[in-house]
C-alpha cells in the first residue's frame, strides 16, 4: 500500500520543504546503499552530524514516521523559518523546528494512509543523529524517501505495523 502512495508522499513533502523552509529539493534514490543519485548530486560523507526529527502513529495500525537531515541543512532551514542571521540560531531551535516539521509532515501524510480519525500522532521528538541507516526490514509496511538540497540530502521513513 505505501509504495503506491510515493508520488502522492513525495509531492506533500516537497511542497511542505517549498512553502516553510524555501527549500527546493529533488528526490533521490538511496545514498547510503550507494544509489545511484540524480542530476550528479555528490553525497555528504556519512560521518556527518545529522538531526532526527520523530513522530508515532497509533490507531488501526501503529508506526514511526522518522526524518533525518544533516546538521547544516537543518541549520539553514531553522535560520530561514525564525528569520534568523546565520550562526545565530541555538541547537535547541534547530530541534524545536525539527519536531515541528515532522509534526507537519505526519499530519500530511496520514491523511493520505487512512481516513480521517484513523491515526492520532505522538508528541514529536527531535535529537542529534548518526547518519541515518540503510533500509532496515520490518514485520508491517515500510518506505524511504531520499531527497536532495544544496546543503544536503535527507532521509523520510515511513514504517507501519499492526495496531
Amino acid at each position: 500500500m505505501l509504495e503506491n502512495l510515493r508520488p502522492q508522499f513525495l509531492e506533500k513533502v516537497t511542497t511542505i520543504l517549498e512553502t516553510m523552509f524555501f527549500l527546493i529539493v529533488e528526490p533521490i534514490e538511496d545514498p547510503i546503499r550507494g544509489g545511484e543519485m540524480e542530476k550528479g548530486a555528490e553525497v555528504q560523507d556519512s560521518d556527518a552530524s545529522f538531526v532526527k526529527g520523530t513522530i508515532g502513529l497509533q490507531g488501526k495500525k501503529k508506526g514511526t514516521i522518522r526524518l533525518y537531515l544533516p546538521q547544516t541543512l537543518a541549520q539553514k532551514m531553522a535560520e530561514d523559518f525564525l528569520g534568523l542571521e546565520e550562526d545565530v540560531i541555538a541547537q535547541n531551535q534547530v530541534l524545536d523546528m525539527i519536531g515541528e516539521l515532522i509534526n507537519v509532515i505526519a499530519g500530511n501524510l496520514i491523511s493520505c494512509i487512512g481516513g480521517q480519525g484513523e491515526f492520532t500522532l505522538t508528541m514529536p521528538r527531535a535529537e542529534t543523529s548518526p547518519a541515518p541507516p540503510a533500509g532496515n526490514k520490518t514485520a508491517g509496511e515500510e518506505m524511504d524517501l531520499y531527497f536532495q538540497a544544496e546543503e544536503g540530502w535527507g532521509k523520510l521513513e515511513i514504517r507501519l505495523g499492526e495496531g
